[in-house]
């Protein structure tokens, strides 16, 4: 049996037609995932960022206020100096809330809430509200209060409202 194979020009078969290639646009789902988290990622790097770089300028300005401290032995002006560097942080790290009015056993007592403890207000933190009326200021040892801000600024956690 031998079978001759038909003429393909006598076949009434059409060409190959190719599918049109695949435009760009619209995106796919994945692309727009890809698009959206990488958009996400950085914006938590950026608040990473911001809080990790004001956490090192407050330690900067902490070690600052140290050093001068230990230079000139001012105590009144080194506890002045602490009590406006804990006020401006708080105003930069929960800036909704209304810190500023704060004063007094409130503020202590504000600040312990921070830090989950209470050596603000009946502890060596009181030195922040009762040091600017006392005489002999010179007398009250500084290092109990560095430790706790010290302890303050490093976990401070970043906006809690």
């Amino acid at each position: 049996m031998n079978k001759t194979m038909p003429d393909p020009s006598s076949l009434a078969l059409k060409d190959f037609h190719l599918p049109h290639s695949i435009d760009w646009w619209p995106l796919a789902i994945g692309w727009w995932i890809v698009i959206f988290a990488i958009i996400f990622i950085a914006i938590l790097a950026y608040y990473w960022c911001q809080k990790t770089r004001l956490k090192k300028e407050a330690m900067r300005l902490f070690k600052v206020i140290k050093k001068d401290w230990s230079i000139n032995q001012n105590h009144q002006q080194t506890i002045k100096d602490l009590s406006i560097l804990l006020r401006r942080l708080n105003l930069a790290y929960y800036p909704n809330q209304n810190i500023a009015g704060l004063s007094g056993e409130k503020w202590l007592k504000y600040l312990d809430q921070r830090l989950n403890t209470n050596q603000f207000s009946q502890g060596v933190g009181k030195i922040l509200i009762d040091a600017p009326y006392q005489a002999h200021i010179d007398k009250i040892e500084l290092k109990p209060l560095f430790d706790l801000i010290e302890q303050w600024i490093k976990k401070m956690k970043w906006r809690q409202v």
